[in-house]
């Protein structure tokens, strides 16, 4: 607004470019820490959920896909935790 159009767009290359690359990549794996999932599989629910809804889809997408793996993980016997033997 003040005819500073170099600043805008550094501001906004920075912005697109080192801001959004950092978040997407940061965000599953400091999400990755808190459980014990792989950050590819939190990172393909990043995203897609942003693909799919936006920015609310960060989230979403990275709680269904985690759920989903989870799930899916414990039905096929690959989960570590071995359910505990009912005493007759």
């Amino acid at each position: 607004m003040k005819g500073e159009t170099g600043w805008a767009i550094f501001v906004t290359v920075y912005g697109i470019g080192v801001l959004m690359a950092i978040d997407n990549v940061l965000k599953p794996i400091l999400i990755a820490r808190s459980g014990k999932l792989p950050v590819l599989v939190l990172f393909l629910g990043v995203i897609g959920g942003m693909a799919a809804w936006g920015f609310t889809g960060m989230f979403k997408g990275a709680i269904i896909l985690a759920i989903f793996y989870t799930v899916i993980n414990t039905w096929i016997g690959r989960d570590k935790k071995q359910p505990a033997e009912a005493v007759v």
